[in-house]
């Protein structure tokens, strides 16, 4: 038997070889394009009422049953000459009716192509992929692209089970393929048009096996039939291991029975295949295997139908044509452009092969923070819209800081660190009169307490900026005493000496300056990295107000730069005993 083309399996309506006849069709929507025959072509999410008529001899006919169906859709038996389907996918679909008047039965199946989506991966902005975002305000650069996708059919000839699916003799293994693909009305013409039927199945005792394969009008043939006298194992049963067995005309092997022991191979059917010549091509068929003795069982993991290769219809394939625009009957004009609730340019449209290319620039200035959506949406050449979308996240700016809570005055450097990720500029400002810094991961000395308001302004690459403020609190410890790290006795008159800022201040104080009331006992010493004393202090007072120059204690020269250790020890009217020890750095800049 030969291929046929397939826009003639489009095209040839279906006559029994009664006089039942069936034919569909759409009166709300017609197809598209006279070349692809009879196909409808619509677009996704679609909903489409389909009318059959069923006639004998050239007149109605009353009182029959209508059985609909469609590969996604559930089949239906409505006794209804219409039926509605919703087609929420691309892709290709066979509606099928058929219809039963007492003996007589008549099918027609009708094609429908749903608008396939294109493939959108190569759909881009130009923000870098190590960026979470954008600047609130900055300009992004936008490419679409739509490739269109070959939709191919796939036509299943095959039954794979999820798992070995058990047979005895009270329950016998049945399971259907069901074929639409054929041209309709064709029908098994002589047994060659069958190359094949494929069991992949185990049983302890094939001589208590049968096969059954039944056509969609209800003939069957036998492919094995019980035997008493071959007792041999089908597959390993031992290990639950199947064998694949296949049927075949003309196989050199003869029939299974014959055979001592059933070997992966292909034998002659007990019956031959022409006892199904005159079964639809189009429908379901049907293997079923049975055993008709007690105590044991096998199990069946897949069958196939080979259909010989003159057959088989040509696979239905599709692809859309993507257009720079079209003129929609009722939706107007569309086409190929960019578009957003934010500001965004004029598509700029260009073909490369059949791939759809449009170019904008978005201008994004929301007024909150978030993914902004942007639609890229092409049309194709029956009129179906097709889009896809990106979000372009406009980046809040934030910054933290360690220690993020209890931070001492004059003793904790605070640690600032930003995560945006569009920034090429940064600017702080930690509130406290000093400089702003540019650094990315800055560090701050927070000399007084109080409350501070710090403010980062970052900047991107094309001078959008935003800003960010957070505020940090500095405290004093009464508890301990508050030690600066770092001093410069270089003699500008600012931090020249090491002192110590005792808490209380003069209002807390018994005398003048930053003195500590309550301590009976105080003593500083300082030493140098190899633990030479540079300097050593038992006021309080002197501590406070005079500290350590950077003479050194025994030559009374200048110290170098450098680390050096102290060691703080004083005791309360109270006598609680303050220890303190650490380290400062001397320098001269």
């Amino acid at each position: 038997m030969k291929k046929h083309l397939l826009f003639v399996l489009l095209l040839i309506p279906y006559f029994s070889y009664s006089q039942l006849a069936v034919s569909i069709s759409t009166p709300d929507i017609q197809p598209i394009y006279p070349a692809d025959g009879d196909t409808l072509s619509v677009c996704r999410n679609s909903e489409i009422t389909f009318v059959g008529e069923a006639t004998s001899g050239g007149s109605p006919v009353t009182g029959a049953t209508y059985k609909w169906s469609s590969v996604g859709n559930s089949s239906a038996i409505n006794n209804s000459s219409t039926q509605t389907y919703s087609f929420n996918e691309g892709g290709g679909y066979r509606v099928k009716l058929t219809v039963v008047k007492g003996t007589e039965e008549a099918y027609d199946i009708l094609p429908v192509k749903i608008a396939f989506p294109p493939d959108y991966s190569a759909t881009k902005t130009d923000i870098p992929t190590d960026q979470n975002g954008i600047c609130k305000g900055s300009t992004v650069n936008l490419t679409g692209k739509a490739v269109p996708v070959l939709w191919e059919d796939e036509p299943v000839y095959k039954v794979t089970e999820a798992g070995a699916i058990g047979f005895s003799d009270t329950q016998t293994y049945g399971s259907t393929l069901p074929f639409d693909e054929f041209l309709v009305g064709e029908t098994f013409d002589g047994g060659d048009d069958i190359d094949s039927i494929g069991i992949n199945f185990e049983h302890t005792d094939m001589g208590q096996v049968q096969v059954k394969l039944t056509c969609p009008n209800g003939s069957s043939i036998i492919l094995k039939d019980y035997d008493n006298t071959n007792h041999s194992d089908l597959g390993d049963p031992v290990n639950d291991l199947g064998y694949n067995y296949f049927w075949s005309t003309g196989a050199v092997s003869g029939l299974m029975n014959t055979h001592s022991a059933a070997l992966e191979a292909a034998y002659e059917p007990q019956e031959s295949y022409a006892g199904l010549n005159g079964c639809p091509l189009n429908g379901d068929w049907k293997i079923e295997i049975s055993d008709n003795t007690a105590n044991d069982e096998g199990s069946v993991l897949s069958w196939t139908i080979i259909f010989a290769e003159e057959v088989l219809p040509e696979i239905w394939t599709f692809k859309d044509t993507l257009k720079n625009y079209y003129n929609h009957p009722t939706d107007g004009f569309l086409g190929t452009y960019w578009s957003s609730e934010e500001n965004i340019s004029a598509t700029n449209t260009q073909f490369s092969g059949d791939t759809i290319i449009g170019n904008a620039t978005a201008n994004p200035s929301p007024s909150y923070y978030g993914n902004i959506p942007y639609k890229y949406n092409v049309v194709n050449n029956w009129g179906c819209p097709q889009d896809t979308i990106i979000n372009i996240r406009i980046e809040e700016p934030d910054f933290s800081f360690e220690p993020a809570s209890d931070i001492m005055a004059n003793t904790d450097l605070v640690e600032f660190d930003s995560p945006t990720t569009w920034v090429s500029l940064y600017d702080w400002s930690f509130g406290d009169g000093s400089e702003n810094s540019s650094d990315e991961t800055p560090e701050h000395l927070y000399l007084e307490k109080g409350d501070y308001s710090v403010f980062l302004t970052v900047y991107d690459e094309s001078g959008c900026y935003d800003t960010v403020r957070h505020e940090i609190t500095i405290i004093v410890e009464t508890s301990k005493l508050p030690i600066p790290n770092v001093f410069s006795p270089n003699g500008d008159g600012t931090n020249d000496n090491f002192k110590l800022k005792f808490p209380g201040g003069s209002e807390e104080s018994e005398g003048s300056g930053n003195k500590l009331t309550g301590m009976k006992e105080f003593r500083i010493d300082i030493y140098n990295r190899w633990g030479e004393k540079m300097y050593t202090c038992n006021s309080q007072e002197e501590a406070a107000d005079i500290g350590w120059d950077g003479t050194m204690l025994t030559s009374k020269i200048k110290a170098s730069p450098g680390i050096y250790f102290f060691v703080i020890k004083a005791k309360g009217k109270d006598d609680v005993e303050y220890k303190e020890k650490g380290s400062l750095y001397l320098f001269r800049d």
